[in-house]
């Protein structure tokens, strides 16, 4: 069956106006032979930023539910991490729709877009400066997390069936900080949720207030959380970057660990949390083993 010929029967919303150019396949990425590939890049409202979502679509009969589907964001990074051997099994064990969620760049990471689009806006909803690069603004979660449902959701479920009950969000670092914000703001959108390394000492721990108030709302039903932490902290290239680098682990002593979260979420009903620790992976290289970890079902 060409999944691909009949995606119209498969829309269940329309997305937001606005220009989207689609080609049939992202050459960035390796070929996968049990799936095919889809790419789109659209801009977002205002024009200052510019995604490309490259969804890779299993070949296979769907299962009458529709396919599970994996978001997974700094979406560009996923072209230089994919094994095509292991992704082709994981797809032939457990047919799942990929969707890699970047910025239209040659860049690994669009670093100023994702530090807009992953980060929480302060109680008021009002823009923040990143406390590392001034030029950086951070706080753009709500907008980002509705161009996610009007815009991006729609525009995956136009082109393959989806089960609406086995959708995933994966995050690292920045992105794994709107992976909790989209936790403790909007649960329903999701049933799995997976932050890598999340940034929760940003702003002095402002994602934590949004923490309080998700604690004291109702699950109606059962959601997957799991929260991955790497061990281990490299020394950095330059001086500048050292410092940095010293200056974000005080920020991060200053606030709970990701093991002491994930025991207060875990009392939360219909909550299930998992913590996984990596002694032997860094920040950075923490990005590469979680997916991994994510495919062989560990």
């Amino acid at each position: 069956m060409c999944l691909l010929s009949n995606h119209i029967a498969f829309s269940l919303t329309q997305p937001i106006n606005s220009p989207t150019t689609m080609t049939t396949h992202q050459s960035s990425f390796p070929s996968i032979a049990n799936a095919q590939y889809q790419s789109f890049q659209f801009s977002a409202e205002d024009g200052k930023r510019h995604y490309r979502i490259t969804m890779l679509i299993p070949t296979q009969t769907p299962p009458k539910a529709g396919f599970p589907v994996f978001y997974a964001l700094d979406g560009n990074a996923f072209s230089t991490i994919i094994e095509p051997a292991k992704l082709e099994t994981f797809i032939h064990q457990t047919p799942t729709v990929m969707v890699f969620i970047g910025y239209e760049t040659d860049k690994r990471l669009d670093t100023e877009s994702r530090a807009f689009d992953y980060t929480p806006p302060d109680p008021q909803g009002n823009v923040l400066i990143d406390p590392f690069y001034p030029t950086r603004k951070n706080g753009g979660a709500a907008s980002f997390l509705q161009l996610f449902q009007t815009k991006i959701r729609p525009l995956v479920e136009q082109h393959a069936p989806i089960n609406p009950q086995e959708q995933t969000l994966w995050g690292h670092s920045y992105g794994g900080l709107f992976v909790l914000y989209t936790l403790f703001t909007t649960p329903s959108a999701f049933q799995h949720y997976i932050a890598v390394d999340p940034s929760i000492w940003l702003h002095d721990g402002l994602i934590l207030s949004y923490q309080q108030s998700f604690l004291k709302k109702a699950l109606s039903s059962p959601i997957s959380l799991s929260l991955e932490k790497s061990g281990l902290t490299p020394q950095q290239p330059t001086p500048d970057m050292q410092a940095i680098s010293e200056r974000r682990q005080l920020l991060i002593q200053a606030v709970p660990s990701l093991e002491r979260i994930s025991e207060i979420l875990s009392k939360k009903q219909y909550l299930n949390v998992h913590y996984r620790f990596y002694p032997d992976e860094t920040h950075g290289s923490l990005f590469r083993r979680s997916f991994q970890t994510y495919l062989s079902h560990e």
